[in-house]
């Protein structure tokens, strides 16, 4: 059975190519087979596919603003990018499919105020008001130290007190972390091993 991870923010440049890419990357990378869905209109997955180094782990892309809804039976994770958007019935129909929607969010205050807007417009969606799907937020382009990732920190901390964690750090894979291979994975091997699991995405890039 193919479990679905869909990234998703309305906020446009807060990273959601490059989460989806690098998230695809990891799990292809824990040896499960996995697809990469480009539903986003600017089809950026597709030049990511046509950079990335022949010697790259094997992660299948599907044009989904082709071929919606369409994957290989025999895949066993499937990253959807989706568009900036929650208003159309396709992109609600990812959103009910999905086991886990990943909500990137960069150290911003326009990002965080757009995503907090997002996630309250977000809940109203049955399968997400009900519980049955989880919500994840990645912290992109966060740096500790930086003052612009403390007060993100602290607004994560503040409006989500009993779930929020302070992020992980990042280190490129074995691959190499060109800007085409997307390899960058959890570090240490207990995150690593999060990543292949349906229920446990819990890292930051």
């Amino acid at each position: 059975m193919t479990k679905h991870v869909c990234v998703i923010n309305w906020k446009g440049g807060c990273g959601k190519t490059t989460i989806a890419t690098h998230l695809a990357v990891a799990l292809a990378s824990s040896g499960l087979d996995t697809g990469l869905a480009d539903y986003d209109r600017q089809e950026t997955a597709k030049l990511w596919e046509k950079l990335r180094p022949k010697d790259a782990v094997a992660v299948s892309l599907i044009n989904w603003r082709k071929d919606f809804g369409q994957r290989p039976n025999s895949l066993q994770r499937l990253v959807v990018d989706c568009p900036p958007s929650l208003r159309t019935k396709r992109v609600q129909a990812i959103i009910a499919e999905s086991n886990i929607a990943v909500v990137p969010i960069l150290p911003s205050i326009f990002d965080e105020m757009a995503t907090l807007a997002f996630l309250k417009r977000l809940g109203a969606i049955k399968s997400v008001r009900k519980h049955k799907k989880r919500v994840l937020l990645v912290a992109n382009r966060y740096r500790t130290g930086r003052s612009a990732s403390r007060d993100l920190e602290a607004f994560l901390v503040s409006e989500f007190r009993p779930c929020a964690r302070r992020p992980h750090r990042l280190r490129p894979s074995q691959q190499g972390c060109s800007r085409a291979t997307g390899g960058m994975v959890a570090s240490g091997a207990r995150n690593r091993n999060a990543l292949a699991q349906p229920d446990a995405y819990d890292f930051c890039a």
